[in-house]
C-alpha cells in the first residue's frame, strides 16, 4: 500500500513516526509499552547470539514479564497539563459562533477542552493540526494529531509562501451489522490549493480493494472560494515559514529516559532472579572424603542454614557464595537516571505535592517553562484565527467583530504557605509594597478572590494582621 495514493508518506513522517509512537506509548504506560508492535525495540532481547530457540524465547518472555516500566512520563504530562489549565481560559464569542464554547468540533467537545487537548498533544509530540471545517450547516474546529498528518507541501501561492497540500489519514473501526465482524478502514482527506489557488477538499477511500477518489469540494467563505487552507499548526516553538515542525515535544526526553530505565530494570531483575538462590561451595576435600561423608550422613543432601545439619570430613568447609546485587552498576544507573528525569522536569514521584497548589505543578525546568509559554501563545493564536474563520462561514457580515480567547500564562504559580501570606501583609503594613501589589501577590499565590476581598477590606480599615494567616 506504500506505493498507492493512500500509502504515500512524506519522508519526514517516515523518519519520525516511530519516535512519535514511542512518546505516545510511554505516556500510556507499561501495558502499551509491553504490547506495542515496537515492544522488541523498547526492550531488545538480552542475548546477542540466540534469539530464536524455544529456550531463548522463554527467557525473553520471562525477561519482559519481570521488567517494570515506570509511569513518570504520563505523570509528567498530567503535571504539565495541570500547570497550563490551573486557571480557566477567558472566552467571549459573538452570537453567531457562541455554540463553539459548548461544541467546538461538532462532536460535543467544549472549546476550553479542545484547547487543552491541543496543548496536551503539543506537549507530547511537538505539534497538533487544526482545521476550520464547514459542513454546509455549521462551522467547527477539527482535530488531527501529528500521526494523521502523513504528507504535506509548501509553495508560494497567491503571493504567499504557505502550506498548499496536506494529506490526512484517519483509521476507524466499525461493526458490520450483517456479519457482526469488526472492520478497520482507512480514509484519506486531501486539503489542497488548485492551480488557480483555490482551496478544496477531496476524499480517497478504498472500496472492494480499489482506491476511489472523490470529487473536489470547494468550501465557500463569505461568498467566495478560499485562497488558503483554513488550518493551524500549533507548536511549542516559533515556527519557521514554509516548513512543518520536525522536533518532538518537551516530553520527549522524559520518554527516552523512561524507556532506558525500563531496559536497565529488565537487566537488573534478571540478574537478581538468577542470583536469588546462593550457590553452595565446599573446599578442603581429600581422597576418600566422598565415601566418608556419605557414611557420616547416611546419604543426606549437603545443606546449610536453619534446616541444615551436616557432618563434614575433618578438613572440609562449606559455605554459600552470594552475589552482591546492590553493588551492581545497574543500581548506580537507576539513581543517575532518576536525577536526569527530574532535571528534565519529569514528575518522578508525588513527594512534593503537598507544597503545590491543587492541580498546579511547579515547573522545574526552564526548558519546560519556555515550551509551555510558546504552546499557550500558539494555542491561543490558532483558536482566535480559526474562530474568526468559523465566523466567516456562519455570518454574512464582511468583517469579524472583536472577541476574546485568552489562556493562562502563569505556569509557575504555587500556593502560598500561611507564613508567606503573612509576609506579604507585613510588607504592606511596613510600606514596602502597595495595596494593589499585595492584592496581586495574594491572588498569584492561590488565595481565593472572595478571601482576598475580605483581607483587603480589613487592611484598609487597619484590622489586617498576621494572625489571620496562621
Amino acid at each position: 500500500m506504500t506505493d498507492s495514493m493512500m500509502g504515500i508518506r512524506n519522508e519526514i513522517y517516515n523518519d519520525t513516526i516511530d519516535e512519535v509512537l514511542k512518546i505516545r506509548d510511554s505516556v500510556q504506560g507499561e501495558h502499551a509499552i509491553k504490547n506495542s508492535p515496537n515492544s522488541l525495540i523498547y526492550l531488545p532481547h538480552p542475548s546477542d547470539i540466540d534469539k530464536t530457540s524455544a529456550q531463548s524465547k522463554e527467557r525473553y518472555r520471562a525477561y519482559k514479564a519481570r521488567a517494570e516500566f515506570d509511569g513518570f512520563t504520563g505523570a509528567t504530562l498530567t503535571s504539565l497539563n495541570g500547570a497550563m489549565w490551573s486557571t480557566e481560559p477567558t472566552i467571549e464569542l459573538p452570537s453567531e459562533i457562541e455554540y463553539l464554547i459548548d461544541n467546538s468540533d461538532g462532536d460535543g467537545t467544549p472549546l476550553a477542552q479542545s484547547m487543552a487537548l491541543t496543548a496536551s498533544n503539543v506537549i507530547q509530540v511537538g505539534y497538533h493540526f487544526l482545521l476550520a471545517d464547514y459542513n454546509g450547516t455549521q462551522a467547527n474546529i477539527k482535530h488531527y494529531p501529528r500521526e494523521s498528518v502523513i504528507d504535506w507541501d509548501f509553495d508560494e501561492v497567491n503571493g504567499v509562501n504557505q502550506i498548499n497540500f496536506v494529506k490526512l489519514c484517519e483509521s476507524f473501526s466499525h461493526v458490520d451489522k450483517e456479519t457482526l465482524q469488526r472492520k478497520t478502514e482507512t480514509r484519506i482527506l486531501i486539503l489542497g490549493l488548485d492551480d488557480e489557488g483555490n482551496y478544496y477538499q477531496q476524499k480517497i477511500e478504498e472500496h472492494d480493494g480499489m482506491e476511489v477518489k472523490g470529487e473536489k469540494l470547494y468550501p465557500i467563505w463569505r461568498g467566495q472560494m478560499m485562497q488558503s487552507i483554513p488550518c493551524e499548526i500549533v507548536t511549542d516553538e516559533i515556527a519557521q515559514a514554509g516548513q512543518m515542525p520536525c522536533t518532538f515535544g518537551v516530553l520527549y526526553p522524559v520518554a527516552l529516559k523512561a524507556i532506558a530505565r525500563y531496559q536497565v530494570n529488565a537487566d537488573l531483575k534478571e540478574m537478581i532472579h538468577r542470583n536469588a538462590q546462593p550457590t553452595l561451595i565446599t573446599e578442603g576435600w581429600e581422597a576418600g572424603d566422598g565415601k566418608v561423608i556419605e557414611e557420616m550422613n547416611d546419604g543426606k543432601e549437603l545443606k546449610l542454614g536453619s534446616n541444615g545439619g551436616i557432618n563434614l570430613p575433618k578438613n572440609v568447609k562449606a559455605k554459600y557464595l552470594e552475589a552482591k546485587s546492590a553493588d551492581s552498576p545497574l543500581f548506580t544507573y537507576l539513581d543517575i537516571n532518576q536525577k536526569e528525569v527530574k532535571a528534565f522536569g519529569g514528575s518522578f514521584d508525588t513527594s512534593e505535592a503537598a507544597t503545590e497548589a491543587v492541580g498546579v505543578a511547579k515547573i522545574r525546568s526552564a526548558e519546560q517553562l519556555r515550551a509551555l509559554t510558546n504552546i499557550a501563545n500558539s494555542d491561543e493564536a490558532a483558536y482566535r484565527n480559526l474562530a474568526g474563520i468559523c465566523y466567516g462561514f456562519m455570518s454574512t457580515k464582511s468583517t469579524t467583530p472583536d472577541f476574546t480567547i485568552v489562556l493562562n500564562k502563569e505556569f509557575n504559580t504555587s500556593k502560598l504557605e500561611p507564613t508567606e501570606r503573612a509576609a506579604i501583609i507585613n510588607e504592606y503594613n511596613m510600606g514596602v509594597i502597595s495595596l494593589e501589589e499585595a492584592h496581586r501577590q495574594l491572588k498569584a499565590g492561590g488565595v481565593l478572590e472572595a478571601e482576598i476581598e475580605v483581607i483587603m477590606q480589613e487592611i484598609e480599615t487597619g484590622r489586617g494582621t498576621i494572625s489571620q494567616f496562621d
